[in-house]
């Protein structure tokens, strides 16, 4: 009898329990809606308050990707100063492959030919002092390092990057660009009234041997990407 009673009570007590952690749920859950719309702004620093301690929870090893290789003064000390012919960064990329890298991304513009190439030195020498200089000794795949530095990309897994320009304009329509898809989730008027994006007046790009996507359906190469950068290059 008592032992009935008492698990009467018990189950009495946890019905209550139930009710009220159901009731705290709800009035919670009103109360988040009503400050979402009232002041967003606070549950977006709520939320991201709360992101943060999530993460600095976290004591996890650091990954070791991704690896960023960077061109120092040691590098500018033993291979000279920038920038570096293209058929060098041409055979970083290489290496880097061969060292297991599964994509590269470059912050840098390849915007203008390499001067440095043989046979744009010839073409220089040629105009300005009437001089015609022989590199029959020099094997054809050597002379330009643009077409070294091209096929090089061709292999694919290889990322460049753009230069958006706010203040000034350029020959942006010579430029092979590739749109980003973007899905929006919002109303026009805001967009109107504040712009989602920043606009700018022009692009600078790489040369379009270097941005045009090559894909061959019989081979391993991959199509070329093209990334968003926002970097300001000298």
């Amino acid at each position: 009898m008592v032992e009935s009673e008492s698990r009467r009570l018990i189950i009495k007590r946890d019905r209550r329990n139930k009710s009220r952690i159901l009731l705290y749920g709800i009035l919670l859950s009103l109360l988040l809606f009503v400050l979402n719309l009232v002041k967003p702004t606070l549950s977006d620093f709520l939320h991201y308050r709360f992101y943060d301690l999530l993460l600095s929870a976290n004591r996890g090893e650091s990954s070791s990707v991704p690896v960023i290789v960077d061109i120092d003064e040691k590098s500018l000390k033993h291979y000279g100063q920038w920038p570096w012919p293209r058929y060098r960064i041409a055979t970083l990329l290489d290496k880097l492959r061969n060292l297991g890298a599964l994509s590269i991304g470059l912050d840098m513009l390849f915007a203008e030919e390499d001067r440095a190439s043989i046979h744009s030195i010839r073409k220089e020498v040629s105009r300005d002092f009437g001089v015609e200089l022989d590199f029959r000794e020099v094997p054809h795949s050597l002379r330009d390092n643009d077409q070294r530095l091209a096929k090089t990309l061709s292999g694919g897994s290889v990322v460049l990057g753009y230069q958006f320009l706010f203040d000034e304009g350029s020959d942006s329509e010579n430029c092979l660009l590739h749109p980003l898809r973007v899905n929006k989730l919002g109303y026009d008027k805001v967009e109107r009234d504040s712009p989602l994006f920043i606009h700018a007046r022009s692009v600078s790009c790489n040369l379009k041997m270097f941005s045009r996507l090559r894909q061959d359906p019989g081979s391993s190469i991959f199509p070329r990407k093209q990334m968003v950068s926002c970097d300001v290059y000298p």
